[in-house]
């Protein structure tokens, strides 16, 4: 099969190239390319080059095969260069140093925001089942169970967090796409992360339904009715 060159048919029929295969996408300027940009491929003989990129496959390490492709490279002309060598997960690794720093800033700030949500949710809750001291002494005193109190609580507890979950979820769908440049192999819309999270905070809320609805309901009725 024959096709069209980049810049225009040739002058000579004969010049024309030969279609031999069919590669998928390749991103040639970094992992994040995302151009769409056409790219051929042409046999050594036919374009000559000044330089030559050469890609092994191996289990071997590194040094072992590097130094066989010195000797096989000086047995064909001693005086070819082999340079700027290194593993395929160090070239990759390269093209993301650019953006690590940022990424690295914006786990911690993320970390940091967990943190402070995990004792935001905390604190909240615990202090609004502090102040219901008296209704649990009165629902202790007209024949509640501690196990019915503090079920109660949790109930409603759990019910808050996940409203504010839930809320919290749809906002950061929503600004996730912003971030969508930045991020290779991972989408936006990661669920592991969005459990991990979710799943924390449920826990936090748990915790902080859970300890202060204990701790209340323990007090005897006519004790908790004199909590001014």
């Amino acid at each position: 099969m024959r096709g069209t060159v980049a810049g225009g048919p040739p002058e000579k029929p004969e010049d024309w190239p030969e279609i031999v295969g069919v590669v998928g996408n390749v991103r040639h300027l970094g992992v994040e390319e995302d151009s769409g940009n056409p790219f051929m491929y042409h046999p050594l003989q036919q374009t000559p080059l000044g330089a030559v990129n050469m890609m092994i496959r191996t289990t071997r390490p590194a040094p072992e095969v590097l130094a066989m492709v010195r000797e096989k490279v000086a047995a064909i002309d001693p005086a070819l260069p082999v340079f700027q060598t290194g593993t395929m997960d160090s070239v990759i690794g390269e093209s993301f140093s650019s953006r690590r720093g940022i990424m690295l800033l914006l786990l911690s700030f993320a970390i940091v925001a967990v943190v402070l949500s995990a004792i935001g949710i905390y604190g909240v809750l615990a202090y609004d089942v502090s102040q219901r001291t008296r209704e649990i002494g009165i629902r202790g005193a007209v024949g509640a169970t501690s196990a019915q109190i503090v079920a109660l609580i949790l109930k409603q507890g759990v019910w808050r967090a996940s409203v504010g979950l839930a809320l919290g979820l749809v906002g950061a769908i929503a600004f996730s796409r912003f971030m969508a440049t930045m991020l290779f192999d991972v989408a936006p819309t990661d669920p592991v992360t969005y459990v991990a999270v979710a799943a924390l905070f449920l826990v936090v809320s748990l915790v902080a339904s859970y300890l202060p609805a204990r701790r209340a309901a323990r007090i005897e009725p006519m004790t908790a009715l004199r909590v001014e």
